[in-house]
């Protein structure tokens, strides 16, 4: 694996596994190339609770990413239970410190929460990073940050973000979440049925209609690793500018209602030479569907570019990802102040 100039990571490193309740063990031995290692095994210990946001992944990576603020959307109010980050830091771990969760929206702090250490790939001390603790919080757009983000492990597929999960429950009016026992198996009876007998249809059933087929339109910057992409021609322009996002194939499983304008690995690697947001600059714009059923390929969203991305006044230009919660950074935007 390499690291190119732009701050993408390519190849991949050792796998990087999770499990709850039970430490994990990797086998193999660790690869290691200048500016990255393996990722080791990282252990949540949240029993009775799903992982809200989870950005991690199985690639190889690097310490200090470009933001120090992971996102996590959280669609429903929520009660939150632990917040996990990784610091594989070429092995070294990294002594624990504290996690924190922000609004940008309320400016709401949840932490600081000191954090406990555990091992991971071949015993490498502190490498995981885990606060347990008990907030509630309303649906919105969040952010973890750590302590320490010289040592907090990230790569290009993490979005440039460093690895968190967020785990705990939706909830329902404030109370949390009730999960109903097992029910006891009933024993019944089963009596024999006698074989239908064949019957033949007069007419076979004709094939069912295929499914209407939409254009394509022309992507901005193609990527083929995400399911939406930014259609031409309008590819940039100021705050308030309408862009159109497009199916770009089979796949999608939920309908997305928000982008997340943000920087970006996209940006820093084909706007070298234009300006990108500082690490704070984060904003939430909501999708409109205007054609098709928002799944199918073709299917049109609409959104707006925010309001406040000229971060500096006029006659300045300002390269912002793209990102759809859960999906990934899709492509990029220049706003032109």
């Amino acid at each position: 694996m390499k690291s190119s100039g732009d701050g993408l990571v390519s190849g991949s490193g050792y796998a990087l596994k999770f499990k709850r309740g039970l430490a994990a063990r990797m086998a193999g031995r660790a690869a290691v190339a200048v500016g990255l290692a393996a990722c080791a095994a990282l252990f949540v210990a949240s029993a009775h609770a799903a992982d809200l946001c989870n950005n991690t992944n199985t690639g190889g990576v690097l310490n200090n990413p470009s933001s120090h603020r992971t996102p996590c959307n959280l669609g429903q109010p929520a009660h939150i239970t632990q917040l996990v980050t990784y610091h594989w830091n070429n092995g070294m771990g990294a002594r624990p410190g504290t996690i924190l969760l922000f609004s940008p929206n309320t400016g709401n702090q949840w932490g600081p929460f000191p954090a406990s250490g555990s091992s991971g790939q071949g015993g490498k001390a502190n490498v995981n990073w885990t606060a347990n603790v008990n907030i509630s919080v309303p649906a919105g757009l969040y952010q973890v940050i750590d302590s320490d983000p010289s040592t907090w492990s990230w790569n290009s597929t993490s979005g440039g973000y460093g690895f968190a999960i967020v785990s705990g429950n939706y909830t329902f009016g404030g109370k949390y979440t009730y999960s109903a026992p097992t029910p006891t198996p009933v024993r019944r009876l089963i009596l024999p049925q006698p074989s239908p007998t064949p019957r033949t249809l007069p007419n076979p059933m004709p094939p069912p209609p295929s499914p209407a087929t939409l254009p394509l339109p022309n992507p901005c910057h193609a990527n083929s690793a995400t399911y939406l992409e930014l259609a031409k021609p309008v590819c940039s322009g100021p705050p308030g500018t309408t862009l159109t996002l497009y199916v770009s194939r089979a796949g999608l499983k939920m309908r997305p209602t928000a982008a997340i304008f943000k920087r970006g690995p996209i940006g820093q690697m084909l706007f070298a030479n234009v300006n990108l947001p500082y690490g704070p600059a984060l904003f939430q714009q909501p999708l409109t569907l205007t054609r098709g059923d928002g799944l199918m390929p073709g299917s049109l969203y609409t959104v707006a570019i925010p309001a406040g991305a000229c971060l500096t006044g006029r006659n300045h230009m300002w390269a912002f990802d793209i990102e759809i919660p859960n999906g990934g950074d899709i492509d990029v935007v220049s706003v032109q102040c």
